[in-house]
This record gives structure tokens, sequence and C-alpha cells, in this order.
């Protein structure tokens, strides 16, 4: 665990080597991230790909990183964080190498699930590598500063980016873009991340972290489709199955096996938990997606016109993960991460006020100020999770606060996403009586706005006649309004829970350290 130790005012030459090696290998497994939604479509239709093909290729890779998740942690201790990253960099390369010369899908679902696991063990490799090795606590105000900045500076320029490439060379070229990803987290483990301290390798089976991982796939996919298509279905009854089955495998070995890998003693600090759940509150806000839906139903935008509004909002988030290090620095986690969150929630809030006819200008100033303070607010909360790890069990640490991150996102994504789209429906069916549009016409129509279809799609699509055209046009902007005023809502009670929740923790840690000091600094 981090302690007070003697305050430096600036990281030296070996630290400043592996913030940068962290933040580059973090960009490059990012890069697939921020620009997958752009490619899916045009893989589906080159590739003459099914319904069914097409479903796993949205599930499939992400399945293959969460399974990696926990057995990163283990592989973390027992070779080496530097030489995880090298190892998922080499994942990487061949998923999408093998991905961009597919032949056909299931080939491109391989591919991209090896280099989802590489992505995996990237990203909890290099936060348990930043962790282990800035311990003081201006250092790693820096750090994780860093590292919050890495997020928003490759969305400044991949989606962009990835949007021209999809649209004028095809989908084959953006996995370039990828490829070139892996190969910065290869080169940044290899060169950048050379090993500063020899690592005393620590033996361990496999097993109990894969289970674990097959036991967060089944939680999530159990969340996904509860919401999706109910609780009696047969895909539910699997994927209950094989949870349970997992998760009575992993109780029997952990009790069968003298030392398991897999290890949940971490999770016996209640501050630890806390700041997990916090973290799983803190995914479920996401302003971005309903954000962007609105801008192009309710301001009439293209999708390349959405990515270059969101530039500035990136640029502020940037800028807000910059400045959360130094305020870290000034008036510790506690604050930072409180006020940040806080913010965030305001701005959540605010969203209420949104209109049909207020200028773009509101709507981008608040994703302005929620993306500054969410982007600091994520790299302090990072800092608190892993400033509990206990010496040497950094990547484990790392690895449950990835499970967090998964399990958050997939929560929050279904929570409001069901906000939304009744909030949607109902404005739809309230509006559009006078059409004669029937609720299950309203109900399509809504999905289809969420899923970004144009309001003439949705006229073909669901046999609303074309003289009523313009008219549903604005049904469809106020009905994204008020999703996006319900999103709002919904993302500022669940950031208010974790502000105090965080806090609560915060307050809790800084007693202890506190009287740990006290008795370190009374004479024996």
């Amino acid at each position: 665990m981090v302690r007070s130790d003697p305050v430096k005012t600036t990281l030296g030459a070996d630290d400043r080597r592996i913030v940068l090696g962290v933040a580059l290998a973090t960009a490059g497994a990012l890069f697939c991230v921020a620009s997958y939604n752009f490619v899916i479509p045009s893989m589906i239709q080159s590739l003459d790909a099914s319904q069914t093909q097409g479903a796993l290729l949205r599930q499939l890779p992400g399945v293959g990183g969460l399974l990696a998740i926990f057995v990163a942690g283990v592989l973390v201790m027992r070779i080496g964080a530097q030489r995880c990253i090298v190892w998922a960099g080499g994942f990487m390369i061949v998923g999408y190498l093998g991905t961009f010369l597919a032949p056909n899908i299931t080939t491109v679902m391989l591919g991209l699930t090896s280099a989802h696991i590489g992505k995996a063990t990237a990203l909890v490799a290099s936060v348990s590598l930043l962790s282990s090795t800035l311990r003081d606590k201006n250092s790693r105000a820096t750090g994780f500063a860093t590292l919050a900045m890495v997020t928003p500076a490759v969305y400044v320029v991949v989606p962009i980016l990835a949007s021209f490439l999809v649209g004028s060379f095809g989908w084959r070229w953006v996995t370039v873009i990828w490829l070139l990803g892996g190969g910065l987290v290869f080169v940044s483990g290899l060169k950048v991340l050379s090993p500063h301290r020899p690592h005393v390798p620590r033996r361990g089976e496999i097993w109990t972290p894969l289970l674990a991982g097959v036991v967060l796939v089944g939680l999530t996919q159990i969340v996904r489709l509860g919401a999706n298509d109910g609780l009696t279905t047969e895909p539910m009854a699997v994927a209950l199955g094989a949870t349970a089955i997992g998760a009575g495998t992993l109780v029997l070995l952990m009790r069968k096996l003298s030392v398991p890998s897999m290890s949940f003693s971490l999770l016996r600090h209640g501050s630890l938990v806390t700041l997990l759940l916090v973290l799983i509150l803190f995914c479920f806000s996401n302003l971005w997606f309903y954000g962007t839906v609105g801008a192009q139903y309710v301001y009439s935008m293209t999708v390349f016109q959405v990515s270059l509004i969101f530039i500035p909002i990136q640029l502020a988030g940037i800028l807000g993960a910059r400045y959360s290090g130094r305020l870290v620095k000034a008036r510790g986690l506690t604050f930072t991460g409180t006020s940040g969150i806080l913010i965030c929630a305001a701005m959540c809030f605010l969203c209420w006020f949104q209109t049909v006819t207020i200028s773009i200008v509101v709507p981008v100033l608040l994703l302005m100020v929620f993306g500054a303070c969410a982007a600091g607010a994520a790299g302090t909360v990072t800092n608190s999770v892993m400033s509990l790890a206990p010496e040497g069990d950094e990547g484990r640490t790392s690895a449950f606060r990835s499970a967090a991150v998964s399990l958050g996102t997939s929560l929050g994504t279904v929570f409001l996403s069901a906000i939304v789209f009744t909030t949607m429906t109902s404005s739809m069916s309230s509006q559009s009586s006078s059409t004669g549009l029937s609720l299950d016409g309203a109900t399509q129509i809504a999905k289809a706005v969420i899923h970004g279809a144009s309001s003439e799609e949705v006229a073909s699509q669901y046999s609303v006649p074309v003289a009523v055209v313009d008219e549903i046009t604005s049904y469809e902007r106020q009905a994204a309004v008020e999703g996006f005023r319900a999103q709002g809502l919904g993302s500022g009670v669940m950031l208010l829970a974790a502000a105090g929740l965080f806090y609560a923790a915060r307050r809790r840690i800084d007693r202890n350290d506190a009287a740990m000091d006290e008795r370190e600094s009374q004479p024996v």
C-alpha cells in the first residue's frame, strides 16, 4: 500500500520512462476500442455475414477480453508486467493481422478475439506496472493523471481517422490502425519499458483465474440477455448454467488447492470493495452515446460532423486529467475525486434543461465540463484503488479494477438504455397520435432512433406514410431530447451515490493512514 513517503517534486528519469511507456501501451490498446463501431456494419456487409454471425462479431471479442482479465493479473505476478505487455502486443499484432487478411467472418472473429485478449492483458499490466513503480503520492498523482489523459487523446484522433478510412477505402484499412496500435504496445513493452529492476517470478496455476473470467463473462451476459430478451429464454438458461458451473468449479478448486492463483483476500479490505463499487457506479454514467444520437437527430448532423464537435470535448478531457494531477498534489485524493464526481453529477442533472431549439453550443459546453471532470475523476479513482494494492499484488488488484469497469459498463448500458428507451417510446407514442401511429410503431421507431437510423429509413422500415416523414422527424427530435434528459437524471443519481461512497472510503483510508503515521512517529 502507498504510504506517506518523502515527497518528490518531479519524476526521476526511470519513472518518466515508465509513465511514458505505460501511456503509449495504453493508447495502442485503445485504438480498436475507439473505432470498433465504425467498422462492424461494413465488415458484416462486405463479408456477407448472417444476423447470428453479426451478433457474435459484436460480442465474441469482448468475451475473450473478459476471460483474460484475471489471467492477466496472475501473469503479472508470474512473469512480470513488462513481459506481459510485450506478449499482449504480440497477441494484438497476430490478431489484427489475421483480421486484415481474413477471407471470411469466422477468421475475423478469431483474429479479433485474440487481439482483445491482448488488449485486456495490456491494460491490466499497464496499470499494475504504473502502481508498482510509483510509490510516493506526488509521483502517483502525476502518473495516474497522465494515464487518464490517454483515453481522450486517442478519441481526438482515431474516430475521425476511422470514419474517413471506412468511407474512402473500406474497413480493412481501419484494421491497419489497430495493427499499428498492437505494434505500439509491443514496442513500448520491449523498448520503453525494458526492466528497470529484476522481477521475482511467483509460481501458480492458471485455471482458477480463467474460471473467474468465465464467471465474469456469465454475469455480463446475464445482465445483457435479461434486459434484451427476458429471463425465460434459452440463451438466458445457458448463461445461468455456465455461470453456475463456472462459479461452483472455481469454489471447489480454490478449496482443493493449497495456494490457488485466484484469491479474493483482497476484497476483505472494506475500502477496496467500496472503491470498486464506486468504479461500477461511475461507469454507469455515459453522456457520450446519447449525446451523439442527439446531435444527429436534434441538430441534423452527420456522423463525421459529430466526430468534429467532439474534438473540443475530448481536448477538455485531456486538460481535466492533467489538472487533476496538480489538484491531487495540492488537495489530496479525497477532495479531487469527490469534487470531480460531484461536478459530473451536476452536468448530468443540467441535461434536464436541454430542448429542441437550444443552441448546440450549450450541450457542447456541458459535455466539455463533464469530459474534463470525468477524465480527472477516473484517474483519481484508479489511483485510489491501486493505492490499496499490497506490494507485489498489483496485478490482481488491477484485474479486479478492470473487472469492476467491465461490469459497471455492462450494467450501465442496460440500466440507462432501459430508461432512455422507455422515455423515448412514451414520447413518440404521446406525440404521434395524430398520424395514427400505433404503440408498436412508436416502440420500433424509438429503437431505430437509438440505433441511429434516419427518419426516411424509419418511414420505410415501419410502414410510416412518406407524407408524415417530416412530422415523424420532429417527434424523433423531441424523443431524442427527452431520452437525453432521462439519461442525465439516471446518470446523475448514480454519480451522487458514487461521490458519497468515494468520500466515505477515502476518509476512512485517510484516518487509517494518519493513525499509522502517528504510531510510527512515537519513540520506541
